[in-house]
């Protein structure tokens, strides 16, 4: 059999046995047919532990199907021929679609990678309305969700009212363009000494703002969570387009300096999270409604940066993405 197996890698019909090896969860969606999706699909077929749509809303629907095109755009899908296309519409009301991946005790380990491909679409039919905090981007918990068990959680944002920058860049709404932005405010401390007043100084936003979240764009959205020393939790994440390098545009260390003032973050425990839930609820936290349409690609989670997909110009990992064969059988 390892013999049989040696040969198959050698065609380049099985990937070497090595070959992400530390990739936890991944999924390209080609496993799917384009079209209309069930959630019982997305579970028993992608591997899901849960999803969220509510189609049949009548103020504030929202939906997952599977797409083989993106209207108004001729650029090639980051990996294969399919994406998970998330519609929500939260003008007047929250809603929710995304899925969820989990597992038992530090599923999302204490120290982990993830990284998706988003395409926000604006263009004919597809007209996206993104106001003050549009969307709950990615959500973990260490328990049931929603909880208040998690260390931290990534947003987006059409303003900048998140330190250190405290600003408003962007048109409000925008028609996709979005910051990234994070809330400690679960479980654990964190606190930057330079807040323009005491209540924002958790407030967690882009430390750089030279890349963010672009319309028609293929976006590579990468992150990093550190949560193995309780006395200084880290979260750092990367935004650039498909095939162009990343902008480190999210970096908080607890212990060091941000924008020249000290910044501390303290957990109660070191671990990790058993379960993510991406996308979110559309509004977050109550704000100005938004209208996403959204499609992704591409979601992996691993514990190295290297096992993460790389798009020839963006840093780490492998160019194409593992397929498993189909019909294949060993015996």
């Amino acid at each position: 059999m390892i013999l049989q197996m040696a040969w198959l890698v050698a065609l380049g019909v099985l990937a070497p046995l090595s070959v992400s090896a530390t990739v936890i969860f991944s999924d390209n969606f080609e496993a799917n047919s384009a079209g209309d999706i069930t959630c019982a699909t997305l579970e028993s077929t992608n591997g899901y532990t849960f999803c969220r749509e509510e189609p049949d809303r009548a103020t504030n629907p929202s939906s997952i199907s599977i797409a083989a095109s993106i209207p108004g755009s001729n650029v090639p899908f980051p990996s294969g021929s399919r994406a998970m296309r998330v519609f929500s519409d939260g003008l007047t009301l929250q809603t929710d679609a995304g899925v969820l991946i989990s597992g038992s005790n530090n599923y999302m380990p204490a120290n982990a990678w993830w990284q998706v491909a988003m395409y926000v679409n604006n263009f004919g039919n597809e007209v996206t309305i993104a106001n003050t905090r549009p969307m709950k981007l990615f959500y973990p918990c260490n328990g049931e969700y929603p909880c208040q068990t998690n260390y931290f959680m990534i947003q987006t944002s059409v303003n900048t009212s998140y330190e250190p920058f405290n600003s408003n860049t962007l048109p409000v709404p925008s028609n996709g363009d979005m910051w990234l932005v994070a809330r400690d405010n679960m479980q654990g401390t964190a606190n930057w000494a330079g807040a323009s007043e005491p209540g924002n100084a958790d407030k967690l936003g882009q430390t750089s703002l030279s890349e963010r979240i672009r319309p028609n764009r293929w976006n590579i959205i990468r992150c990093h969570s550190d949560f193995t020393n309780t006395s200084s939790a880290k979260l750092d994440c990367w935004i650039g387009p498909k095939g162009s390098a990343l902008t480190h545009v999210l970096r908080w260390h607890g212990g060091t300096t941000v924008q020249g003032y000290a910044f501390t973050w303290t957990i109660p425990q070191a671990r990790g999270h058993v379960q993510m839930f991406w996308p979110s609820t559309v509004p977050a936290g109550g704000t100005t409604g938004s209208r996403l349409y959204m499609y992704f690609d591409d979601f992996y989670l691993a514990t190295s940066e290297s096992d993460l997909p790389n798009y020839s110009g963006n840093p780490g990992g492998d160019v194409t993405p593992p397929v498993a064969p189909v019909g294949l059988r060993i015996q």
